[in-house]
C-alpha cells in the first residue's frame, strides 16, 4: 500500500496515513470543539422539537376512557374496509367545551399500498390484533403486519390464504 502518490485520492479510510486524519480531526483553532458544538446543537435541536411535537399534540388515551365501556365500533367506523379515527362529532357527544381542535391520534398501524385489509371481513374481535386497548394509554403494535403472522392466523382459523384475497396480482 504505502504513501500515496500526490495527486492520487485514497481509496479507502485504511489508506490514509494516520498522521493526516488527526491533522483533519484538530486542524485550525478548535476545529474538534466546533465539530462537538454543532453535533451538541443538533441534538438540542431534535430534543426541542420532539418536546414541542408531543407537547402539542398529545396522544389519544384509551385508558382514560375505558370506564365508559364502549364498543370500538362505536368510535371507529367498524363497517369499513379500514377503521377510521373517530369524527369528531363523536367526540362532542360527551366533550362539548371541545372547539375545532384535532383530535390527539397518531397512526399505529400503516399497511403497505399492495396489501388489501378489510376489518369488516374479518369475524374476530379487535383485541385479538390490536391487544387490550382499554389497559393503555399510548398504542403500540401488538402484532406486526408481517405477512407471516397473517398467513399463521388464516391457517388457525381454516381462512383462504390465496394471494389474490390481500394482494392485487400483476401490480
Amino acid at each position: 500500500m504505502g504513501d500515496q502518490v500526490a495527486g492520487q485520492r485514497a481509496r479507502h479510510p485504511r489508506h490514509i496515513p494516520w498522521q493526516k486524519v488527526e491533522e483533519a480531526i484538530y486542524s485550525g483553532s478548535g476545529g474538534r470543539r466546533q465539530q462537538i458544538q454543532r453535533h451538541f446543537f443538533r441534538f438540542i435541536g431534535c430534543v426541542l422539537f420532539a418536546v414541542a411535537a408531543w407537547a402539542t399534540d398529545p396522544p389519544f388515551s384509551h385508558k382514560q376512557h375505558a370506564p365508559l365501556k364502549v364498543k370500538c365500533a362505536s368510535c371507529h367506523d367498524g363497517g369499513s374496509e379500514a377503521a377510521q379515527f373517530p369524527k369528531l362529532e363523536k367526540c362532542h357527544v360527551c366533550h362539548t367545551e371541545m372547539s375545532e381542535r384535532k383530535i390527539p391520534s397518531r397512526r399505529v398501524y400503516q399497511l403497505p399500498d399492495f396489501v388489501f385489509f378489510s376489518h369488516a371481513r374479518h369475524k374476530t374481535e379487535c383485541a385479538t390484533c390490536h391487544g387490550d386497548v382499554w389497559t393503555k394509554d399510548v398504542l403500540t403494535v401488538e402484532r406486526p403486519l408481517k405477512m407471516a403472522n397473517c398467513i399463521s392466523c388464516h391457517r388457525e382459523n381454516h381462512a383462504t390464504a390465496r394471494c389474490n384475497i390481500c394482494h392485487e396480482l400483476g401490480q
